[in-house]
């Protein structure tokens, strides 16, 4: 799957629609239409309960899809607000009479969602950008010479590159511990950026191969940028394309059920 992980895609949705379905369990339980409650609802709740109401969730919404680092406390600090409240407002008395098994399902809800977010595999995409596989750029396979410099000039072969990164292969070890500049010319573009290796690996001919990412200045970004646009009118085969929305959805499904999806 290339694309973002679809529970994360899912819980966001379910956190954009969930005051209109607020609206709709709550006009169920009072015997309501969905629209006169709305509209009692925001004629007898303050301003600060109406935004909380209608923006809180989609909010928190946002926050999940957009998977950064400050989207996890948001998500946390906002459901345990959220079921704070709604526990005293049960206890005391000041929510309209509901079914029992109401309060207990949603509570179920608020710590199934907390659970998964506080899975490690969850967290660390959250924290660690090097493995949202969905955020990085098309790779083009290209096969060009390029030189490594640090303290003495070293000889690679460019096998992909990106607008972010590219992965060498080289006759000789690169020390990690050094800081490393890559050098190359593709038709009037030369490109010379400094990077990290971010793994390494022996290649199909028992070369040392590494993937690299670039640590950009403007100048080097706006170069690499250049550079991928002339890859690409080059006819270069592109080696990392997401997938379609509604096949990634399929294929991702489908792995629920223990089956592989076909394109």
């Amino acid at each position: 799957m290339k694309n973002k992980p679809w529970p994360i895609l899912i819980l966001a949705l379910i956190q954009f629609l969930m005051p209109a379905f607020n609206i709709l369990l709550n006009s169920i339980i009072i015997d309501a239409n969905p629209v006169m409650y709305t509209k009692i609802f925001i004629t007898i709740k303050s301003w600060p309960q109406i935004l909380e109401f209608f923006l809180l969730y989609p909010i928190v919404g946002v926050s999940i899809f957009l998977m950064k680092k400050w989207s996890y406390p948001v998500f946390l600090i906002a459901t345990l607000w959220t079921f704070s409240m709604n526990s005293y407002l049960w206890f005391t008395g000041q929510i309209p009479p509901m079914p029992f098994w109401v309060f207990p399902m949603i509570s179920l809800v608020n710590i199934a969602f907390v659970t998964y977010f506080l899975l490690p595999a969850v967290r660390k995409v959250y924290f660690d950008q090097r493995i949202r596989w969905w955020e990085s750029k098309p790779r083009f396979s290209i096969n060009l010479q390029a030189t490594v410099t640090a303290d003495d000039d070293l000889q690679v072969t460019v096998n992909d590159f990106s607008e972010g990164g590219a992965f060498i292969e080289s006759s000789s070890n690169i020390d990690k511990g050094k800081k490393h500049v890559l050098k190359f010319t593709f038709d009037d573009t030369t490109i010379e950026v400094p990077f990290e290796i971010v793994h390494e690996k022996k290649t199909s001919n028992e070369k040392q191969g590494y993937g690299l990412k670039f640590n950009h200045t403007n100048e080097t970004h706006n170069n690499a940028k250049k550079l991928t646009k002339q890859i690409k009118k080059s006819g270069a085969a592109v080696t990392r394309v997401p997938d379609p929305l509604f096949l990634s959805f399929k294929i991702w499904f489908s792995s629920l059920r223990g089956k592989e999806a076909t394109k």
